[in-house]
């Protein structure tokens, strides 16, 4: 299969569910999305300063307070996606399987993972750390770590007895002659993404929940599980 066909099934399984999906992809972004990359210009010049008979300077002090809120937002944030990221990443992994399957689904199906928090954890934590590693050795390698655990979510979501470092090696296993489609699947969203720039970014609302859904659909090929099978994964490498 090629990107275009798995954009075909993606809009296929969408169709009549665009607006859960959307909720579905949005709340994901925000819960379990990377942290947003602020960027602050403070002006050099006296910009906030007050006569007081003697002259104050403020800029220091209100540059400092913006620093310190934004390090505070990056520190709750990188925290929240820690503690919670997994379980929603498992759980729209759950919400997206069921689509593309024709399945039920519904948005507390975002939810469905929360009662294995310490899985999640693992996994984002294992995960992180290996792309991490990689990432040392130069950008390239970092990336192509990334396309490697790619599946984790998905076979988390539907095995609950996989352990994060059995997923990883999965996942791994999966993507072996697999991440560079994945890439290019992924590249082929590029065109929508820059259209997106001209809606002031309401486009990602549809687009984010398309290349989720094509990302399934992708993961549902390398694995052959069109349809729900047995909840117990069985793989040659374990």
């Amino acid at each position: 299969m090629y990107a275009r066909d798995f954009r075909a099934r993606a809009r296929a399984a969408l169709k009549g569910h665009w607006g859960t999906a959307i909720a579905v992809a949005l709340v994901a972004a925000i819960l379990a999305g990377s942290n947003p990359m602020f960027s602050v210009t403070v002006s050099s010049q006296n910009s906030y300063s007050v006569y007081l008979g003697d002259y104050i300077d403020l800029s220091n002090y209100l540059n400092w307070q913006m620093l310190s809120l934004l390090a505070a937002v990056l520190v709750v944030g990188s925290l929240l996606a820690l503690v919670i990221g997994g379980c929603i990443e498992m759980g729209q992994a759950t919400f997206n399987l069921h689509l593309m399957r024709g399945q039920r689904a519904v948005f507390p199906d975002l939810f469905s993972q929360f009662h294995r928090l310490g899985a999640g954890i693992a996994m984002v934590i294992l995960r992180s750390v290996f792309v991490w590693l990689w990432s040392l050795l130069f950008v390239i390698p970092g990336i192509i770590a990334t396309y490697r655990y790619a599946m984790m979510p998905f076979l988390m979501a539907e095995f609950p007895d996989l352990g994060a470092m059995d997923a990883m090696r999965e996942s791994k296993r999966l993507m072996q002659g697999n991440k560079w489609r994945l890439f290019c699947l992924e590249m082929s969203f590029l065109g929508w993404a820059f259209l997106c720039m001209f809606t002031l970014g309401i486009g990602m609302l549809w687009l984010l929940p398309y290349m989720a859904s094509a990302r399934t659909a992708f993961y549902l090929e390398v694995t052959g599980r069109s349809h729900e099978q047995q909840q117990t994964y069985r793989s040659p490498e374990f």
